[in-house]
């Protein structure tokens, strides 16, 4: 073999060195990275004489992310709702005032001094200022809910712009991939760059939405819904529109609930993982709640309209409604106190007895029995079946987003265990590297030298 070939394949293997230094320090660079997989340089030895970096190997576990992006969807999924019905309670917490049993008990409470002595006026505008605070509360919690799910529903639209973004995004780096053979190391690295972006894209896709991925042999990956209905399909994306829908609660009371659709496809029924199917689940745990609440005013108002109108006011006349309006419009949203003189409560169930307290009674009774329109409970139970099921809703989605996301940490964990820079490991690969470069250096700087001394003898 001649000097110059010799000098020429110590080049390349000193090259070669080079190369995996750098890849070396690009590892160490990207130590705390979660998005990157560390790259491991492969070296071959040639027929000759020397050795070339032949790969810039990725070293990456499929089927250890694979289970954390399922993970991942149920984790997003279980933190978003939970966190939701903790803003659902905070409106009914009754420990901390915000709720409205207490304001029930106290339009109770004021009717039973009215028992006591039918005619006392003080007791009478008590139990009407009493009545004003319940309803007041009634509406507050209603326009509370009615706020959660604006916001809500603005914090959804944004999760859909940015599910359309990321697709957006894993279309334009799948065509990247596509075009970027694997041929040579600056093309592999570029490669492995696009793969850890196409990986990020896919966890960030995954928290959002339920999501199926197929990938491709050329390293480009499909995304589908939970359905089939695809987001990304190799360089192309697919974007989710939003819709609005109106449902009835009753009575006249309306809502607008928020549904998504891909190609005129409705998808809000099949989506069950990420924040956007948390917060299409929360948008009807909302509306239920609203519509439970609703359908507990509707029974309370029309209960105690058609016992007050039994009885007699201390004019002897006839009572009238206690809640407008006195028909089947009223709803949470407009429910008012209709009577603003005490002197017209009928307490009495006779004309002409102003100290007869029977029909107040009645009133005051109608906190204990069983409703039909309430399923024959109480206004209280039903109330308070309302707000044990929120808080056991609650309870439930913390325990699954508990174990949920401990699974996922530890897919986590596995994941950079496999795939992470580790400090010490890429220290000794470097301390390797370079010695091997060192060595090339010496018999290239010898050849070198040897070469020198040919050429003075020559000349």
């Amino acid at each position: 073999m001649s000097l110059f070939s010799i000098l020429a394949i110590n080049g390349h293997t000193l090259g070669s060195f080079q190369k995996g230094i750098d890849l070396t320090n690009k590892n160490v660079n990207n130590l705390n990275n979660k998005n990157y997989s560390r790259e491991r340089a492969v070296f071959k030895e040639l027929s000759s004489y020397g050795v070339t970096m032949s790969e810039a190997y990725r070293v990456y576990d499929q089927r250890y992310f694979d289970r954390f992006i399922n993970e991942n969807q149920q984790s997003s999924y279980y933190q978003e709702v939970s966190s939701s019905l903790d803003t659902i309670q905070n409106i009914f917490n009754d420990t901390q005032g915000s709720g409205f049993a207490k304001d029930m008990d106290a339009y109770y409470h004021a009717l039973n001094d009215i028992v006591a002595d039918p005619q006392n006026i003080p007791a009478r505008d008590n139990f009407l200022e009493k009545a004003k605070v319940l309803v007041s509360k009634f509406k507050r919690s209603y326009e509370a809910l009615k706020d959660e799910k604006s916001n809500l529903q603005r914090s959804l639209q944004q999760d859909v712009d940015s599910l359309n973004q990321l697709s957006d995004s894993l279309a334009k780096v799948n065509r990247q991939i596509a075009a970027t053979p694997s041929d040579m190391i600056i093309n592999q690295e570029k490669r492995n760059t696009l793969l850890n972006q196409r990986d990020k894209l896919i966890k960030q896709i995954s928290s959002l939405i339920d999501t199926k991925v197929r990938y491709n042999p050329n390293g480009t990956t499909d995304i589908f819904s939970a359905k089939g209905h695809a987001l990304v399909v190799s360089d192309k994306s697919f974007a989710v529109t939003s819709t609005q829908e109106v449902k009835d609660l009753g009575n006249g009371l309306v809502t607008y609930s928020m549904q998504i659709q891909i190609n005129g496809a409705k998808l809000s029924e099949d989506i069950h993982k990420g924040k956007i199917g948390a917060k299409l689940h929360t948008q009807k745990i909302l509306d239920d709640t609203t519509q439970t609440l609703n359908t507990l005013v509707i029974n309370f108002a029309q209960n105690q309209n058609d016992l007050h109108k039994r009885g007699y006011d201390l004019n002897d006349a006839q009572g009238t409604a206690l809640f407008s309006p006195d028909d089947d419009t009223l709803n949470l949203s407009n429910i008012q106190v209709a009577i603003t003189d005490p002197k017209k409560i009928a307490a009495s169930s006779t004309p002409g007895a102003p100290s007869n307290n029977e029909n107040a009674k009645s009133l005051l009774q109608s906190q204990n029995e069983p409703i039909q329109g309430l399923n024959d409970q109480t206004f209280h139970d039903y109330y308070a079946h309302m707000v044990s099921s929120l808080g056991a809703q609650k309870n439930y989605m913390d325990t699954m987003y508990q174990q949920s996301s401990q699974i996922a940490d530890t897919l986590e964990k596995k994941i950079q265990e496999i795939s992470g820079v580790n400090l010490d490991e890429e220290l000794v690969n470097l301390s390797q590297l370079q010695r091997s470069y060192q060595a090339a250096a010496r018999v290239l700087s010898v050849t070198d030298g040897l070469l020198q001394t040919l050429m003075n003898i020559i000349h």
